[in-house]
């Protein structure tokens, strides 16, 4: 199938009356796909294999992304393909990224999270009072590991 084919079939599938992203109204309004999407909210299209749209999006725009690299939203709207809003960034950009706005799941609303942010408190406090790593650990219901990590402050960074 020719260039030309795959992009008539995927542009048949996108809105161009999607809403105007808040945080960036310079941008313009989305593109939004209107048919199939994967569980992560992306849309999809199959094109002899599954890919994301937004990726198809910025090859038939742009032509092919090297390896390593990811296609980023500027309007955050999983389901915009506009090219416009896209841009080209490593997995380290798309962290950064989604730090900055505000969407990582870090904390406890990471879905592999065990503790609180009230939680991490307690246990920073109780182990700068000297409470054993085991004890704590065997009180929280994680590893040693973990209780050692979040009181050097590897991780739960953001809480203070």
């Amino acid at each position: 199938m020719s260039k030309g084919e795959i992009g008539k079939r995927f542009w048949r599938n996108v809105s161009l009356d999607g809403s105007v992203p808040e945080h960036c109204p310079e941008l313009g309004a989305c593109w939004v796909w209107t048919t199939g999407c994967f569980a992560s909210g992306y849309g999809e299209f199959w094109n002899g294999k599954q890919s994301l749209a937004h990726r198809v999006s910025w090859e038939l725009s742009h032509g092919p992304i090297r390896d390593q690299l990811h296609v980023l939203h500027k309007c955050d709207n999983k389901k915009c393909v506009r090219p416009d809003h896209l841009f080209l960034g490593t997995r380290q950009d798309n962290m950064s990224n989604m730090a900055a706005k505000g969407r990582a799941m870090r904390g406890e609303r990471h879905l592999a999270a065990k503790l609180s942010t009230i939680e991490v408190r307690i246990i920073r406090k109780l182990r700068a009072a000297g409470y054993p790593l085991a004890r704590l650990a065997a009180v929280f219901g994680v590893a040693e590991t973990s209780i050692c990590a979040l009181c050097k402050r590897r991780t739960w960074k953001h809480v203070a």
